[in-house]
């Protein structure tokens, strides 16, 4: 498995637009990989999980954008009420490739704050 672990700034694998939310509120959120940082996925490779913290992104799409080099998934993420307030790591793991037993797993610790 491919793995990577860094803060959100420069050299981050990706980052997490919004940044934060509030408790009791469901958005959508858009992670955009970069392509400086590794090499992303090409198009069509599934999203086996996207989670923020402990919550899972539903619904998760990966595209690929060529013109760019990088690639951007999309989901929904709810933010149940009372959560506790704080910097969340996110983690997104692609189905792996044939023949291959784990797919890519990009970390970003302080990727979202939940407010």
């Amino acid at each position: 498995m491919f793995s990577t672990n860094s803060g959100a700034g420069p050299g981050a694998e990706f980052t997490l637009l919004p940044a934060s939310g509030n408790p009791g509120a469901s958005f959508s959120v858009t992670a955009t990989l970069s392509a400086s940082a590794m090499p992303p996925p090409q198009s069509g490779v599934p999203v086996s999980s996207f989670t923020v913290g402990a919550l899972n992104v539903t619904g998760a799409n990966y595209t690929y954008n060529g013109a760019i080099g990088g690639g951007t998934v999309t989901g929904t993420l709810f933010i149940p009420s009372g959560t506790a307030a704080g910097s969340q790591t996110a983690t997104i793991t692609f189905a792996p490739p044939p023949n291959q037993t784990q797919g890519l797993s990009l970390t970003q610790s302080a990727a979202f704050a939940i407010n």
